[in-house]
């Protein structure tokens, strides 16, 4: 009996001993919050505060079992619509959850940067996806604007208004998109000497107010149907409204249908700026829709083209997510990018009316800037011996006779890719004389990869050639063409004319995933690569990316 108490003390002696520690091992035991996540610390609930990895990060968010840091980072998020950095591989951002990856788009280009980098750092985490919660500055370089309905029961919907000087005489040119079988019906442009608005929105929408006889005008419009419709119903037009000598600048503009009907739209006219152009290289991007969300591919590519030489971007919103808005609205804050928003265009019609954005941005452009690139976010006109856009198009003139006649530059288009889809050739294109200057050192290639860079990383290209008239791109001067096409140019003044670039001097590289052809390795644009990963580690610095 004696024996049998003396172990039951034993046993309550250990086992409160045994339960202290645990308690003392559960007090002390590192706990990580949705704040000291962005702070990249380690907080414990004796209140010291300790520094943290993102190595050690990464493995202590793998191996944690609790779930309520994860609920409470994914609440703090909801909170703010931007999300905090976070280690899983689903985004918790409520606009993306519903695409198949953050970085899905149009060219299918995929991105496994998603890290952070610091400029002493060599170790990088994994699967960071989001910028810190800081608020969004507000700016007026965006432009809020929906297509109009001219009238009712009328299926032409308009978007902008410009003063065309082009023509002779000078016209008022309407930019929209309407409904092709119905454009033979005649229209009447209804010019305002001064604006007239309703509900307060001027020069917008929203039906026009009864203006006096005596300001307005009434003239015939002519339409003018743009190519690339791709069979579709409805299609890119222009409108051009003749200007009566009784009004030779109108303020606004409205189009009718049926005369004994009220008009529904109303455009302010746009004119030229009679100042010198503000910018030397302008870029106009086509609409980014569907929710797009590869905010690494943004950066990318607007701090490659400011290393070519772009002074401004103009950029066509219809649809984002919500980190690609951040990366816009940091652009435009810097002076650099201007962003209209290109809402509800009328369906269906090719690729959310892309060719009535690239027209709208060329007349944007005209007296403003001298030369104005075409392309999308997820291709980059490419020098392959000239270190900026302008030097390139400086020695192209230079080897023709009528340079003075030079109206557009078109440039032939090839695929990118990670690694060679097929069989590969087993040349090497360098393009510049410097062989140096093409390498990047090991820690230069890590930081490609995690940033995601794919003019660092992918180097095998198609070795066919697309035609110039075939997924190519171009560079014109916006006072010389009168209409641009998505490949080519339409229409341009009388007396120009297009000079197609060999790609020895330089090609649109299009980091898109392409069919299976035979490719060669090309590293013709890692000569830029340094630069473009200094750059781009700073706007993730300046994102909050610390």
């Amino acid at each position: 009996m004696r024996v049998r108490k003396v172990c039951l003390v034993k046993f309550l002696i250990y086992g409160f001993a045994a339960y202290g520690i645990f308690a003392l091992v559960f007090v002390t035991y590192p706990t990580l919050d949705a704040n000291s996540v962005s702070r990249g610390v380690r907080t414990f609930s004796v209140g010291k505060v300790l520094p943290i990895s993102f190595s050690q990060y990464r493995i202590f968010a793998t191996n944690e079992a609790s779930g309520v840091q994860r609920r409470a980072a994914t609440k703090s998020n909801n909170s703010s619509g931007i999300f905090l950095p976070h280690a899983h591989k689903t985004s918790i951002d409520n606009k993306d959850k519903n695409n198949k990856t953050l970085t899905q788009d149009k060219g299918g280009m995929k991105n496994n940067s998603n890290a952070l980098l610091s400029k002493t750092r060599t170790t990088y985490p994994a699967n960071v996806t989001s910028f810190p919660t800081t608020p969004v500055p507000s700016s007026e370089a965006t432009t809020t604007t929906d297509f109009q309905q001219i009238q009712n029961n009328v299926s032409i919907y308009v978007y902008s208004a410009y003063y065309n000087d082009q023509k002779s005489p000078p016209v008022v040119t309407v930019i929209g998109v309407g409904l092709l079988k119905t454009l033979h019906r005649r229209i009447s442009c209804r010019l305002l000497k001064t604006e007239y608005t309703n509900h307060g929105r001027a020069g917008g929408g929203g039906h026009v107010l009864n203006a006096p006889r005596a300001d307005t005008v009434t003239t015939n419009g002519i339409v003018v149907r743009m190519p690339d419709s791709h069979n579709l119903p409805y299609g890119a037009i222009f409108i051009h409204c003749a200007i009566s000598s009784r009004m030779p600048r109108p303020h606004q503009v409205s189009l009718v249908v049926n005369r004994r009907l009220p008009p529904l739209s109303c455009l302010r006219v746009t004119y030229p700026d009679p100042a010198p152009p503000r910018w030397q290289t302008a870029l106009c991007l086509s609409p980014l829709h569907s929710n797009y969300s590869n905010w690494q591919q943004v950066i990318e590519t607007m701090e490659l083209v400011k290393i070519l030489g772009a002074d401004h971007v103009t950029a066509y919103v219809t649809s984002v997510s919500g980190n690609v808005r951040r990366v816009l609205q940091h652009y435009v804050t810097r002076t650099f990018m201007h962003v209209h928003m290109w809402r509800n265009p009328p369906q269906p019609v090719h690729y959310y009316g892309q060719i009535a954005a690239i027209n709208d941005c060329l007349f944007r452009m005209r007296h403003a800037s001298k030369l104005v690139v075409f392309t999308d976010l997820d291709e980059v006109i490419v020098p392959h011996v000239h270190g900026t856009w302008s030097a390139m198009l400086d020695s192209l003139r230079q080897r023709t006779n009528d340079s003075d006649h030079i109206a557009v530059f078109t440039f032939r288009n090839a695929f990118f890719y990670l690694s060679p889809p097929g069989p590969a050739s087993n040349k090497t294109l360098i393009g510049h004389t410097d062989q140096v200057s093409t390498l990047l050192t090991a820690e230069q290639e890590e930081q490609a990869r995690w940033l995601g860079l794919s003019s660092a990383r992918r180097l095998y290209r198609t070795l066919y050639i697309w035609g110039d008239r075939d997924r190519s791109k171009m560079i014109v001067d916006p006072l010389r063409v009168a209409m641009v096409g998505i490949h080519y140019p339409h229409f341009l003044a009388k007396g120009y004319r297009a000079v197609i670039v060999h790609p020895n001097l330089a090609l649109l590289h299009h980091y898109r995933q392409w069919s299976p052809q035979k490719t060669v390795r090309d590293i013709s644009a890692l000569r830029f690569a340094p630069r473009l990963i200094d750059s781009v580690k700073k706007t993730w610095w300046e994102l909050g990316m610390k």
